[in-house]
């Protein structure tokens, strides 16, 4: 039977004697995803595509982010707010389906979550959301 070099770990992964070559592919993977493409906004900005994890962050004051159309379908996109403020960050999306009313996406308090994903070349879909608030 070929085995399948795609799936092995990578090359520069140490792998630990009793550890199954799937759990550190899966933890390299892991890593990946969720240090080197997050973002975190502290003022007004946009967010970037290629971003998975966005940290929006503020010091008392709110702003406003911006979010374009999707390039490519598929694309997971998770959007938290992680300061303890009160202030508002808002988001105005004409691209977006699946909300429950409105256009405009606000972040009140610290841990409000969107998740949203690409389902075509144009749009966003609102795959879950806790605290986060449409007008």
């Amino acid at each position: 039977m070929a085995i399948n070099k795609d799936y092995e770990a990578p090359p520069s992964l140490n792998l630990k004697d009793n550890e199954p070559r799937y759990k550190s592919w899966f933890n390299n993977l892991y890593y990946n995803l969720s240090i080197k493409n997050h973002q975190t906004i502290t003022a007004a900005a946009a967010i970037n595509l290629d971003s998975r994890f966005v940290r929006l962050q503020s010091s008392g004051s709110g702003y406003a982010v911006t979010l374009a159309a999707p390039t490519i379908p598929g694309v997971y996109k998770v959007i938290q707010k992680t300061s303890n403020n009160a202030d508002n960050i808002t988001l105005l999306m004409t691209n977006l389906i699946g909300q429950p009313s409105g256009t405009t996406l606000t972040w009140n308090s610290q841990n409000d979550i969107v998740v949203l994903v690409s389902c075509d070349n144009s749009k966003w879909y609102i795959v879950s959301y806790n605290g986060v608030t449409f007008t």
